[in-house]
Formats: C-alpha cells, sequence, structure tokens
C-alpha cells in the first residue's frame, strides 16, 4: 500500500511538472517579446493553429508526431519538450528532497522561474527584471516562515548555547535548507549578506571588465543570496564559474570564435543554483576533508 500511495504521488508531481513545463515554453518565447502569456491560447507559431489539449505536452506529441506539428507538419523545436522534460525531473527531485512540504511548494516554483530565466538567457541574452524580481520575493517568503514549520529540527548544545539545527542536508547556508542558526535574526543577517555578496561581487566584475558580466547577472546572484545565505551563494559562485568557464571554452572553440564571443552567463549560475540545493552538503564535505578542516 506504501508503495502504491508513493508512486501515485511521484506520478502526481510529474504530471503537475509536465502541465507547467509546457506553460514555461509559452513563457519563454512571449515574455522576451512582450506579449501577454494568457493570450492568445497555445498555438502553432508556423500555421497559428490552435492547440488541442493533447498538443499541450510538448513531450509527448514530440515523440508521437516525430518532431512535426500534427496540423502543417512544420518542424517543432526541441526546446518544447526538453523544458517540460527538465521541469519535469526537477519536480520529481524536489519531492524526493523535500517531500510533499512547505520547502516542495516554494522550492517548485522558484525552480520553474529559474528554467524560464535560463530558456530567455540562452535565447535573447536578457534576464527580465520581472522574473528575476519574482525569484527574490520567493526567496524572501521562505525566509519569513519559521523554520520549524519548514523543517523538523532539533536542537543541540553548541558551546553552551542551544542551537537549532535543521535536519536538512543543506547545512550552514539557507533558512529551512539545513541551516544552524541561533535566532532568527541570524537568518535575516545571513539573507542580506549573501544578496550583497552575490550581487556585489558580480557588480564588482562588470566594473572591472567593463559590462562584460549583464545587469541581470548581478540583479539574479543578489536574489539567489536572499535564499542560500553567505556560503551558499559562495557555492553558486564558484561553481557558476568553473562550469561557465569550460562551457564557455568548447563554444568558442566549437565555433571558432575569439575571446569575445558573447555567451549568456544566467544558465551557468542557475545550473550552479540547482547543484547548490540538491548537493551542497556532500560538495560542502569533500571541500572540507580535502582541505583538512572540521566541517
Amino acid at each position: 500500500m506504501f508503495i502504491m500511495m508513493t508512486v501515485f504521488m511521484y506520478l502526481t508531481v510529474c504530471l503537475f511538472g509536465l502541465v507547467i513545463g509546457s506553460f514555461l515554453n509559452v513563457c519563454i518565447c512571449r515574455i522576451p517579446e512582450k506579449q501577454s502569456i494568457s493570450f492568445p491560447p497555445s498555438h502553432c507559431t508556423s500555421c497559428n493553429h490552435k492547440l488541442g489539449i493533447s498538443d499541450l505536452f510538448p513531450i509527448f506529441s514530440y515523440l508521437f508526431l516525430g518532431g512535426k506539428c500534427r496540423y502543417c507538419k512544420a518542424k517543432i523545436s526541441p526546446q518544447y519538450p526538453i523544458v517540460e522534460f527538465l521541469n519535469c525531473a526537477i519536480y520529481a527531485a524536489l519531492f524526493y528532497r523535500f517531500g510533499l512540504t512547505i520547502s516542495f511548494f516554494l522550492f517548485a516554483p522558484l525552480s520553474s522561474v529559474l528554467i524560464v530565466l535560463a530558456g530567455i538567457d540562452i535565447k535573447h541574452m536578457l534576464l527580465p527584471d520581472k522574473l528575476v524580481l519574482i525569484a527574490a520575493v520567493l526567496g524572501i517568503i521562505y525566509l519569513l516562515i519559521p523554520q520549524s514549520i519548514i523543517e523538523p529540527s532539533n536542537t543541540i548544545e553548541l558551546n553552551g548555547t542551544t542551537v537549532i539545527v535543521s535536519s536538512g542536508v543543506m547545512p550552514a547556508f539557507g533558512h529551512g535548507l539545513g541551516i544552524v542558526s541561533n535566532t532568527y535574526t541570524d537568518r535575516i543577517l545571513n539573507a542580506l549578506i549573501g544578496a550583497l555578496a552575490g550581487g556585489g561581487i558580480f557588480w564588482l566584475i562588470a566594473v572591472v571588465t567593463r559590462g562584460n558580466m549583464g545587469g541581470g547577472d548581478i540583479k539574479l546572484m543578489a536574489a539567489l543570496g536572499i535564499l542560500f545565505g553567505l556560503k551558499g551563494t559562495a557555492m553558486v559562485f564558484l561553481l557558476a564559474f568553473v562550469i561557465g568557464s569550460v562551457v564557455s571554452l568548447i563554444i568558442v572553440r566549437v565555433k571558432k570564435g575569439g575571446r569575445k564571443t558573447a555567451v549568456p552567463f544566467g544558465p551557468f549560475i542557475i545550473l550552479a543554483a540547482f547543484i547548490t540545493i540538491f548537493f551542497y552538503s556532500p560538495i560542502a564535505q569533500t571541500y572540507m576533508k580535502l582541505a583538512g578542516l572540521n566541517y
């Protein structure tokens, strides 16, 4: 019975992720063009035929129709099934990580916003302020919810002081993600420092490189800093630059471009954020062991 219920919950979460993923494609296509995301209804961009219910799940229609429109046979961009699958997979991973908790219902929309931001940045080299603001607001909401509600916690004695230790797998960096905190003020201070550190470092890079780092990247790092705090923001920063450097070198070599070849950095920040959400603890533990420090 328990296994059946678990399978049912995962299927429900995945279906929910697919439905939302289909909507994310609409956002990626329309928001940069300043078009309404609600009207007109979803339609083929080639023949303008209104899509039926069965067409609103690109991952299925793409496979069954061979990547072509049901009505005009025009090719469908692989973006549609990829975005839908990513959102579905991330929702399933979040459910595995948090269960059906407040954390899941806050991280799920945040993840969808990040996917839209990555999609738009890849296509248009743009991180819309409104979407970054939504990410920041979600981080603030998450911060304001009492930790005891977000995750079960235990109290321990540390140097004679009673502190709250969350049962999460990512200790000491973000509210509800395993933070070790004495007071609620500490959590707010950690969020402010994370936002200032994330946005400030990227702003400094933009000044030094004379605009090679975009304003959207600065704002996105500040928004994520609210959620991740100082330590989490540091990990996002390092991972983003490692991943970005490797991928950028590959792109430059493949396209045979120069050092000034424009590569959007937002997707690297977002990928680093997802890695931090799911793997902060093992990465931090490995680093501390290699450095010979206590974790």
